[in-house]
Protein backbone atom coordinates (compact mmCIF):
# COMPACT_ATOMS: atom_id res chain seq x y z
CA UNK A 1 0.00 0.00 0.00
CA UNK A 2 1.39 3.36 -0.88
CA UNK A 3 0.80 7.10 0.54
CA UNK A 4 1.43 10.37 -0.51
CA UNK A 5 4.79 10.43 1.16
CA UNK A 6 6.02 7.55 -1.11
CA UNK A 7 6.07 10.22 -4.01
CA UNK A 8 7.20 13.17 -2.51
CA UNK A 9 10.86 13.96 -2.09
CA UNK A 10 13.59 16.70 -1.83
CA UNK A 11 15.02 17.11 -5.40
CA UNK A 12 18.26 15.90 -5.90
CA UNK A 13 19.47 19.06 -7.97
CA UNK A 14 22.73 17.32 -9.40
CA UNK A 15 23.72 15.80 -12.24
CA UNK A 16 22.32 12.41 -12.90
CA UNK A 17 23.47 9.30 -15.36
CA UNK A 18 21.81 8.04 -17.48
CA UNK A 19 21.30 4.23 -18.22
CA UNK A 20 19.65 2.02 -20.91
CA UNK A 21 20.04 -1.06 -23.23
CA UNK A 22 19.73 -1.15 -26.85
CA UNK A 23 20.02 -3.21 -29.65
CA UNK A 24 19.55 -3.12 -33.53
CA UNK A 25 15.95 -3.63 -33.74
CA UNK A 26 15.51 -0.64 -31.12
CA UNK A 27 17.33 1.76 -33.40
CA UNK A 28 14.45 4.09 -34.55
CA UNK A 29 12.78 3.89 -30.86
CA UNK A 30 16.39 4.43 -29.63
CA UNK A 31 16.93 7.79 -31.22
CA UNK A 32 13.57 9.05 -30.31
CA UNK A 33 14.44 8.88 -26.69
CA UNK A 34 18.12 10.22 -26.91
CA UNK A 35 17.04 13.17 -29.22
CA UNK A 36 14.04 14.50 -27.07
CA UNK A 37 16.64 12.72 -23.40
CA UNK A 38 19.48 15.34 -24.98
CA UNK A 39 17.09 18.06 -26.52
CA UNK A 40 15.44 18.63 -22.61
CA UNK A 41 17.74 16.73 -20.14
CA UNK A 42 21.26 17.39 -21.66
CA UNK A 43 22.97 20.22 -18.59
CA UNK A 44 21.70 17.84 -16.39
CA UNK A 45 23.33 14.70 -17.23
CA UNK A 46 26.98 13.67 -16.38
CA UNK A 47 26.98 10.35 -19.22
CA UNK A 48 24.68 8.14 -20.54
CA UNK A 49 25.53 4.51 -20.63
CA UNK A 50 24.34 2.14 -22.78
CA UNK A 51 24.45 -1.74 -22.69
CA UNK A 52 24.74 -3.22 -25.88
CA UNK A 53 23.31 -6.22 -26.94
CA UNK A 54 23.51 -6.31 -30.66
CA UNK A 55 23.84 -2.65 -31.83
CA UNK A 56 25.85 -2.87 -35.10
CA UNK A 57 28.93 -0.89 -35.59
CA UNK A 58 28.06 1.77 -38.19
CA UNK A 59 24.53 2.28 -35.75
CA UNK A 60 27.40 2.94 -33.05
CA UNK A 61 28.79 5.32 -34.69
CA UNK A 62 25.46 7.08 -35.79
CA UNK A 63 24.52 7.46 -32.20
CA UNK A 64 27.07 8.26 -30.67
CA UNK A 65 27.99 11.39 -32.74
CA UNK A 66 24.30 13.17 -31.38
CA UNK A 67 26.56 13.34 -28.31
CA UNK A 68 30.32 12.82 -26.65
CA UNK A 69 28.31 12.22 -23.18
CA UNK A 70 27.11 8.87 -24.91
CA UNK A 71 28.97 5.36 -23.97
CA UNK A 72 28.61 2.28 -24.99
CA UNK A 73 28.98 -1.03 -22.57
CA UNK A 74 30.30 -4.05 -24.02
CA UNK A 75 28.20 -7.35 -23.33
CA UNK A 76 28.22 -11.05 -23.99
CA UNK A 77 24.68 -11.10 -24.90
CA UNK A 78 23.83 -10.46 -29.04
CA UNK A 79 20.20 -10.58 -29.33
CA UNK A 80 18.29 -9.15 -32.15
CA UNK A 81 15.12 -10.41 -31.46
CA UNK A 82 11.60 -10.29 -34.07
CA UNK A 83 8.95 -10.33 -30.80
CA UNK A 84 8.96 -8.90 -27.09
CA UNK A 85 9.36 -11.33 -24.46
CA UNK A 86 10.98 -14.73 -26.61
CA UNK A 87 13.71 -15.94 -25.19
CA UNK A 88 16.62 -13.71 -26.55
CA UNK A 89 14.63 -10.89 -25.38
CA UNK A 90 14.78 -12.67 -21.76
CA UNK A 91 18.61 -12.83 -21.83
CA UNK A 92 18.71 -9.04 -23.47
CA UNK A 93 16.83 -8.13 -19.96
CA UNK A 94 18.98 -10.21 -17.47
CA UNK A 95 21.67 -8.69 -19.29
CA UNK A 96 19.89 -4.92 -18.24
CA UNK A 97 20.02 -5.01 -14.91
CA UNK A 98 24.03 -7.17 -14.69
CA UNK A 99 25.31 -3.92 -16.60
CA UNK A 100 23.54 -1.55 -14.18
CA UNK A 101 25.01 -3.55 -11.52
CA UNK A 102 28.30 -2.66 -12.44
CA UNK A 103 27.61 1.07 -13.29
CA UNK A 104 27.04 1.19 -9.36
CA UNK A 105 30.61 0.18 -8.77
CA UNK A 106 31.72 3.58 -9.43
CA UNK A 107 30.14 6.23 -6.72
CA UNK A 108 30.11 9.03 -9.07
CA UNK A 109 27.92 7.53 -11.71
CA UNK A 110 25.08 8.22 -8.78
CA UNK A 111 22.17 8.62 -9.14
CA UNK A 112 21.63 6.36 -11.78
CA UNK A 113 18.83 6.77 -13.85
CA UNK A 114 17.70 3.32 -15.58
CA UNK A 115 15.12 3.70 -18.19
CA UNK A 116 13.58 1.73 -21.02
CA UNK A 117 15.09 3.29 -24.41
CA UNK A 118 11.61 3.19 -26.27
CA UNK A 119 10.64 6.29 -24.48
CA UNK A 120 10.49 10.10 -25.79
CA UNK A 121 11.43 13.02 -23.25
CA UNK A 122 8.42 15.75 -23.12
CA UNK A 123 9.95 18.30 -20.56
CA UNK A 124 13.11 18.21 -18.16
CA UNK A 125 12.52 15.69 -15.24
CA UNK A 126 15.25 16.86 -12.90
CA UNK A 127 12.90 17.59 -10.33
CA UNK A 128 11.53 13.95 -10.32
CA UNK A 129 15.07 12.31 -8.57
CA UNK A 130 14.99 12.67 -5.35
CA UNK A 131 17.56 12.77 -2.82
CA UNK A 132 16.09 10.94 0.28
CA UNK A 133 15.88 7.69 -0.53
CA UNK A 134 18.18 4.91 -1.67
CA UNK A 135 16.24 3.94 -4.53
CA UNK A 136 13.02 5.17 -6.67
CA UNK A 137 10.77 2.70 -8.46
CA UNK A 138 7.64 3.91 -10.93
CA UNK A 139 4.39 2.69 -9.40
CA UNK A 140 1.16 1.70 -11.13
CA UNK A 141 -2.22 2.82 -10.45
CA UNK A 142 -4.56 0.14 -9.59
CA UNK A 143 -6.95 0.62 -13.29
CA UNK A 144 -3.45 0.84 -15.33
CA UNK A 145 -2.27 -2.25 -14.32
CA UNK A 146 -1.17 -4.71 -17.06
CA UNK A 147 -2.99 -8.57 -16.89
CA UNK A 148 0.14 -11.33 -16.61
CA UNK A 149 0.18 -14.33 -18.16
CA UNK A 150 2.07 -15.76 -15.42
CA UNK A 151 -0.43 -14.45 -12.30
CA UNK A 152 2.02 -11.96 -11.09
CA UNK A 153 0.03 -8.58 -9.34
CA UNK A 154 2.49 -6.03 -11.06
CA UNK A 155 1.83 -2.60 -9.04
CA UNK A 156 5.55 -1.60 -10.50
CA UNK A 157 7.14 -1.41 -13.71
CA UNK A 158 10.94 -1.56 -14.65
CA UNK A 159 10.39 0.77 -17.26
CA UNK A 160 11.98 3.41 -14.54
CA UNK A 161 14.32 2.87 -11.56
CA UNK A 162 16.70 5.37 -10.09
CA UNK A 163 19.65 3.97 -7.55
CA UNK A 164 21.33 6.67 -5.53
CA UNK A 165 23.67 4.72 -3.09
CA UNK A 166 25.32 1.58 -2.36
CA UNK A 167 22.18 0.22 -0.44
CA UNK A 168 20.41 0.82 -3.26
CA UNK A 169 22.85 -1.19 -5.29
CA UNK A 170 21.85 -3.46 -2.36
CA UNK A 171 18.84 -3.61 -3.50
CA UNK A 172 19.92 -4.47 -6.66
CA UNK A 173 22.09 -7.26 -6.07
CA UNK A 174 18.35 -9.03 -4.30
CA UNK A 175 15.93 -8.29 -7.24
CA UNK A 176 18.92 -9.77 -10.13
CA UNK A 177 19.10 -12.59 -7.93
CA UNK A 178 15.13 -12.65 -7.61
CA UNK A 179 14.63 -12.72 -11.87
CA UNK A 180 16.51 -15.97 -11.35
CA UNK A 181 13.72 -17.49 -9.65
CA UNK A 182 10.84 -15.37 -11.70
CA UNK A 183 8.85 -17.88 -14.13
CA UNK A 184 7.78 -16.88 -17.19
CA UNK A 185 9.46 -14.46 -20.15
CA UNK A 186 8.38 -11.43 -18.35
CA UNK A 187 10.93 -11.48 -15.45
CA UNK A 188 11.80 -7.52 -15.17
CA UNK A 189 9.00 -6.52 -13.56
CA UNK A 190 7.35 -9.22 -11.88
CA UNK A 191 10.98 -9.85 -10.20
CA UNK A 192 11.03 -6.17 -9.32
CA UNK A 193 7.86 -6.39 -7.70
CA UNK A 194 8.34 -9.87 -5.87
CA UNK A 195 11.98 -7.88 -4.33
CA UNK A 196 9.82 -4.96 -3.65
CA UNK A 197 7.13 -7.53 -1.49
CA UNK A 198 10.19 -9.12 0.14
CA UNK A 199 12.33 -6.20 0.86
CA UNK A 200 11.44 -2.89 0.56
CA UNK A 201 11.12 -2.34 4.19
CA UNK A 202 14.59 -3.04 4.49
CA UNK A 203 15.95 0.30 2.12
CA UNK A 204 14.36 3.21 1.73
CA UNK A 205 12.40 3.54 -1.08
CA UNK A 206 10.36 6.42 -3.43
CA UNK A 207 7.88 6.10 -5.78
CA UNK A 208 7.18 8.08 -9.22
CA UNK A 209 4.27 8.00 -10.84
CA UNK A 210 3.84 6.18 -13.90
CA UNK A 211 2.21 8.50 -15.42
CA UNK A 212 4.46 11.12 -15.19
CA UNK A 213 7.77 9.42 -16.19
CA UNK A 214 6.85 6.46 -18.53
CA UNK A 215 3.34 7.20 -19.29
CA UNK A 216 1.98 5.27 -21.81
CA UNK A 217 -1.42 7.27 -22.37
CA UNK A 218 -0.70 10.56 -23.12
CA UNK A 219 -1.75 13.04 -20.26
CA UNK A 220 -1.27 16.96 -19.48
CA UNK A 221 1.45 15.81 -16.47
CA UNK A 222 3.36 13.56 -18.32
CA UNK A 223 7.19 14.23 -18.56
CA UNK A 224 8.19 10.95 -20.49
CA UNK A 225 6.05 8.85 -23.19
CA UNK A 226 6.39 5.32 -23.07
CA UNK A 227 6.04 3.89 -26.39
CA UNK A 228 5.47 0.27 -24.59
CA UNK A 229 4.70 -3.33 -26.33
CA UNK A 230 1.56 -5.08 -25.48
CA UNK A 231 4.19 -8.11 -25.72
CA UNK A 232 3.41 -9.58 -29.10
CA UNK A 233 4.36 -6.67 -30.95
CA UNK A 234 7.86 -6.33 -33.33
CA UNK A 235 9.64 -3.55 -32.31
CA UNK A 236 7.91 -0.99 -34.93
CA UNK A 237 7.66 2.27 -33.51
CA UNK A 238 4.95 3.76 -36.07
CA UNK A 239 3.05 0.75 -34.38
CA UNK A 240 4.20 1.72 -31.03
CA UNK A 241 3.21 5.75 -31.56
CA UNK A 242 -0.23 3.77 -31.94
CA UNK A 243 -0.54 2.57 -28.60
CA UNK A 244 -0.95 6.04 -27.04
CA UNK A 245 -4.53 7.39 -27.17
CA UNK A 246 -5.08 11.23 -28.23
CA UNK A 247 -1.36 12.21 -28.58
CA UNK A 248 -1.11 15.92 -29.37
CA UNK A 249 -0.16 16.53 -33.87
CA UNK A 250 2.41 18.63 -32.01
CA UNK A 251 4.48 15.82 -30.14
CA UNK A 252 3.81 13.55 -32.73
CA UNK A 253 5.82 15.89 -35.28
CA UNK A 254 8.33 16.04 -32.95
CA UNK A 255 8.18 12.43 -32.64
CA UNK A 256 8.53 11.40 -36.39
CA UNK A 257 11.30 14.96 -36.98
CA UNK A 258 13.63 12.48 -34.43
CA UNK A 259 14.09 9.87 -37.19
CA UNK A 260 14.09 11.64 -40.42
Amino acid sequence: MSNDNDFQGLPRGDKITIYSVLNEAYYALGTVWLKSLLLRMEDNIKNIYIADVGVNKETKSKICELSDKIHFMDTTTYSVPQRIHDNDWRNAVSEKTRQLLKLCEDEENYPIVMMDADKCVLENFNDEIYDDCDIQVCHIDPDDRPLNQDGYTLDHIGSWVVVHNERGRDFLKKWIERSWTTRGAHIETPSLCLTLQDHGKEFSIKKNHEHIVSAYRYNDDAKILHFRSDGQQPVDLLRRIGNINNLPVKILEEVLGYIR
